[in-house]
């Protein structure tokens, strides 16, 4: 066990309890280690460190639990959540102020201490208290969390009753300004909302009078999917090629997958613009980094032109990474995001594949159609 095991810790198998421990409780440690023993089973003690940040690393996969009790740490990496091997976290005594949504995924045997905190809460953050109660059925006292609001601090477990008495008293202090601001705020969403507008407006069109002209304009292309997201992701590309092409192309898409149905030195703009407009829809994947390269910009572009012009082409939005709108600089996915027209990529009932099947069959009558 020897092999891979941090400086100034130890490890050992426990085979009689199916697991291998690392200790490294008080040996100073500033951050997680990079590498652990490859092994399944991996009970991890990081107690009593100094570590600020829980962040990814590749032996999470393997892990069952980890203590990160009396700490630093004030961010955890939301994508830990995930992790569906690991059953339990211990984050009590640490830094931490915030929690994020992705906390819901662990639900059932699965547990997270944080202890006796402090967050900052908004009532849009009522799914805490359904969270909390689940956790508490199982093992009371891991959690007990109190929500930070503008004028008082309430118990988290409590935010639904709190949220329902204050709701009566914003409403008729907000409503003596209604007149005074309907010009400004009809100014001020022209100007700063045109794209979100936009997206309602067309899918309330599509909604409701879109039967009466969908044949007019259907034109059959080459595909019916075209992929764009981060080809330089390696997650990222693995999630779209193993798993989101199989089960399009298995129930009768013809998916666009630029690394695989590019030619080889073409010329990548060309081939952007010959086969986006060659789609009859797009779904994109949403990532933290999506924009950063020249060609996905390049990309991103010409869907939406096509998407603009032709009235019965569909953009799907995964979130990938839920992104919050305030962190999207491009105004036009931002939208997406705001008027929620995107699937999370951790929807928390396992359908996310089902309704992107359904989003873009439903968006593109001429799919539906095919085996007609």
């Amino acid at each position: 066990m020897k092999d891979k095991c941090p400086f100034n810790c130890s490890c050992f198998e426990q085979p009689s309890r199916s697991r291998v421990v690392i200790n490294c409780s008080m040996r100073g440690k500033y951050k997680l280690p990079s590498v652990l023993p490859e092994k399944n089973g991996l009970d991890i003690d990081l107690s009593h460190n100094s570590i600020t940040v829980f962040d990814y690393r590749t032996y999470l996969d393997k892990t069952s639990s980890i203590d990160l009790s009396y700490n630093r740490i004030k961010r955890v990496d939301p994508l830990i959540y995930g992790i569906l091997k690991i059953s339990n976290i211990n984050l009590k005594h640490n830094g931490i102020s915030q929690i994020h949504k992705n906390v819901q995924l662990f639900k059932n045997k699965r547990t997270v201490q944080f202890g006796n905190i402090t967050i900052t809460c908004s009532c849009e953050m009522k799914w805490i208290q359904v969270w909390l109660e689940n956790q508490n059925r199982r093992r009371r006292g891991n959690n007990v969390i109190t929500c930070r609001f503008p004028d008082k601090n309430v118990e988290a477990i409590s935010i639904y009753q709190f949220c329902a008495e204050g709701k009566p008293r914003s409403t008729v202090q907000y409503a003596l300004f209604t007149s005074m601001l309907i010009v400004i705020v009809s100014l001020f969403l022209y100007l700063t909302r045109k794209y979100e507008i936009y997206l309602l407006s067309r899918n309330f069109k599509s909604r409701y009078f879109g039967r009466f002209n969908n044949k007019t304009n259907q034109q059959p292309n080459k595909f019916d999917v075209y992929l764009s997201f981060n080809t330089e992701d390696y997650n990222t590309m693995k999630w779209v090629t193993t798993v989101v092409v199989y089960n399009l192309e298995r129930n009768g898409f013809k998916v666009c997958l630029p690394p695989r149905d590019f030619t080889p030195g073409g010329v990548q703009v060309e081939q952007i613009f010959t086969e986006v407009a060659n789609s009859n829809s797009y779904l994109v994947i949403l990532s933290d980094d999506y924009l950063k390269s020249q060609f996905n910009v390049i990309e991103w572009n010409q869907i939406w032109v096509h998407f603009k012009s032709n009235k019965p082409r569909r953009i799907v939005v995964v979130n990938y990474d839920i992104l919050d709108s305030s962190h999207i600089k491009d105004r036009r996915l931002k939208a997406f995001v705001r008027v929620g027209q995107t699937f999370d990529f951790c929807n928390f009932d396992n359908k996310l594949l089902e309704d992107l099947e359904i989003g873009l069959r439903t968006n593109n009558l001429y799919i539906n159609n095919k085996s007609d």
